[in-house]
C-alpha cells in the first residue's frame, strides 16, 4: 500500500498548498505563498508521523508532536524577537540580506538552546555520526 499511497498524499498536499496559497495570498501579498507551503508542509508532517507509527513498530506519535510542538514554539519566539528587535520597514535588497543574518543568528541561537534542553539524545546521535564521517 505505500507505493500507491504516497502519490496521492504528494498529489493532496500539493493540492492543499496551491489552494492555500491562491486564498492568503488575497489577504498578505507574497507571504500568503509562504503560508500555503507551510499549511502543505504541516499537512505532510503529520501524514509522515501517523504513517511511520502504523508501520514500525514501538514508534509513537506523541513524541513526534510534542518536538514538533517544542520547535514551532522555538520558531515563533525567534520571529516574534526578530520582528520586535529588528522590524523589517526598508524592502531594498541590503536589508532583506542583513536582516537575513540577524534572524539566522537569532534562530541558531533559540534551535541549539532547544536541542540542548530536549533534544540531547538526538543530539548526541548526530555527533556520533559527525565523527564517522
Amino acid at each position: 500500500p505505500r507505493s500507491t499511497l504516497f502519490p496521492y498524499t504528494t498529489l493532496f498536499r500539493s493540492g492543499i498548498n496551491i489552494l492555500a496559497s491562491l486564498i492568503f495570498i488575497h489577504f498578505i501579498g507574497l507571504a500568503g505563498v509562504a503560508l500555503g507551503t507551510v499549511i502543505g508542509m504541516a499537512y505532510r508532517t503529520v501524514f509522515q508521523v501517523h504513517f511511520t507509527s502504523k508501520f514500525v513498530p514501538g514508534r509513537k506519535t506523541f513524541f513526534f508532536y510534542k518536538k514538533i510542538l517544542l520547535v514551532i514554539s522555538a520558531s515563533l519566539i525567534g520571529i516574534l524577537l526578530g520582528s520586535k528587535i529588528f522590524p523589517l520597514s526598508n524592502y531594498k535588497l541590503l536589508s532583506w540580506i542583513v536582516h537575513g543574518f540577524i534572524y539566522g543568528a537569532i534562530f541558531g541561537v533559540l534551535y541549539l538552546m532547544l536541542g540542548l534542553l530536549f533534544f540531547k539524545k538526538e543530539l548526541k546521535y548526530f555527533k556520533t555520526y559527525l565523527k564517522r564521517k
